[in-house]
């Protein structure tokens, strides 16, 4: 039986049974959990490669142009990488299959037109404005930027049919895998490695994700379903006008390699770039129970289950917090081999790695709080704290970098990180009598 027609009776039995909903929620975070530890550790393992094959220097100029992409191609889908983590889950249950149809062709069409759009500006203004060394990576990073916007959408909108190992394996684990598999291959061939050839590849890595997402959603539909297309734009753009914009303050809030890069060069940006990799590692707990309970929450809310919305996001704190609290103590242990792993240069990022690890608790003891909010119709509410936030940031890198370098860009990446947890955390409370935290 297809997938998209079996998982939703799952999904709607998990809704009525507070036990069938615990065990829905750790089988799948399971398996994101499994995802995330292969992936984590192809891609721990592709950018040591990469700093050891390209050197500091060439690693920096990889790592801020990448930064460039990532942040831009976030904006390409407008939106709507949560929009469809609410529409989907909602369309496969009324198998609203048409209506279906024309969300995934709209938002994959405007997402890569969004993309090209921005690749053309990014390129020109790279041409015009940056230094020559940095002139071909950003190009390069530039051509990336309407594939990682379609692969990021397409990749929700899996996680909107459940189905998390197509959602997830070919980002977490593919991608990682054939990008330095290349990236080795050109390495031997030339004997060095620059970061405009990383980009080059990571292009061609993107390419092969977005192809072999494409057919995993093509057969997330019933062969014998009625076809055609159904669009309903306002309704659409209704909801994902806001999230932008709330993507767009939580993506500001993420721009301490580029200020670091723009402020004290390529060099200190590989270096911050290497520690905030590597302290991300404790937040895939969160992140396997976020890829499960994000459209669960908005079901839930809509069926008024207040205490079934309690047993998600109570299971989903403790599920997160706890073991990221065991990771982080055990690598703040070995912080320095963990450096050392990059290069000898890199062991200078150990004092930033130590602070940014401090945030991703802190993330992790917040749970679900980002969804909920954006889930349950109060995504205004999350654009005035992560508002608040972006200021914040964007005042202390600022002020920080120039003297403290890396150092400072993670203090003010920690500091941010407490304000907008602790406001979102209260704001739940007050607002759906929900606590966000692993307490009893």
């Amino acid at each position: 039986m297809n997938s998209a027609v079996a998982e939703p009776q799952d999904y709607s039995e998990a809704v009525k049974s507070r036990s069938l909903l615990r065990s829905l929620l750790v089988r799948g975070a399971s398996t994101v959990f499994l995802i995330q530890v292969v992936g984590t550790g192809a891609t721990y393992l592709s950018n040591v490669g990469f700093a050891r094959w390209a050197g500091a220097v060439q690693y920096g100029v990889y790592a801020y142009a990448f930064g460039w992409s990532k942040l831009i191609s976030a904006f390409c889908v407008l939106g709507f990488t949560t929009a469809v983590l609410k529409f989907v889950p909602e369309y496969v249950h009324q198998q609203s299959w048409t209506r279906l149809r024309g969300l995934l062709l709209h938002t994959q069409a405007i997402t890569f037109g969004a993309g090209v759009l921005c690749a053309a500006i990014v390129a020109g203004c790279a041409a015009h404005f940056a230094s020559r060394e940095m002139v071909p990576a950003l190009v390069a990073a530039a051509v990336t930027l309407p594939l990682l916007g379609v692969t990021t959408l397409q990749s929700q909108v899996l996680r909107g049919f459940q189905f998390v190992t197509a959602a997830y394996a070919p980002g977490a684990i593919l991608r990682p895998i054939l990008v330095s598999t290349m990236a080795f291959v050109a390495f031997r061939v030339t004997g060095n490695l620059s970061g405009k050839t990383i980009l080059n590849v990571l292009s061609i890595a993107v390419c092969a994700e977005v192809l072999l997402q494409s057919m995993l959603l093509k057969n997330q539909f019933p062969p014998h379903g009625p076809r055609g297309y159904e669009f309903d734009l306002r309704f659409w753009w209704g909801l994902a006008g806001p999230l932008l914009l709330i993507t767009a303050l939580q993506l500001l809030y993420q721009t301490d390699v580029l200020l670091i890069g723009m402020l004290r060069g390529p060099y200190e940006a590989g270096l911050y770039n290497a520690a905030a990799r590597t302290a991300t590692l404790p937040s895939f707990f969160l992140v396997a129970f976020n890829g499960i309970s994000a459209p669960l929450i908005s079901r839930l809310h809509v069926a008024g289950d207040r205490e079934g919305l309690r047993t998600l996001v109570k299971t989903t704190a403790h599920g997160a917090f706890w073991p990221a609290l065991a990771m982080a103590i055990g690598m703040a242990i070995f912080a320095r081999p963990l450096m050392l792993a990059f290069g000898h240069d890199f062991t200078a990022s150990r004092p930033a790695f130590l602070i940014l690890i401090v945030g991703q608790l802190l993330t992790a003891m917040a749970g679900s709080a980002g969804f909920l909010l954006m889930l349950t119709g109060y995504q205004n509410q999350s654009v005035k704290i992560y508002a608040v936030a972006v200021v914040i940031n964007l005042a202390l890198n600022f002020a920080l970098i120039p003297m403290w370098g890396p150092v400072g860009a993670a203090i003010a990446s920690v500091v941010t990180t407490a304000f907008w947890n602790i406001a979102l955390v209260i704001i739940i409370k007050r607002r759906l009598n929900v606590l966000s935290l692993p307490l009893p």
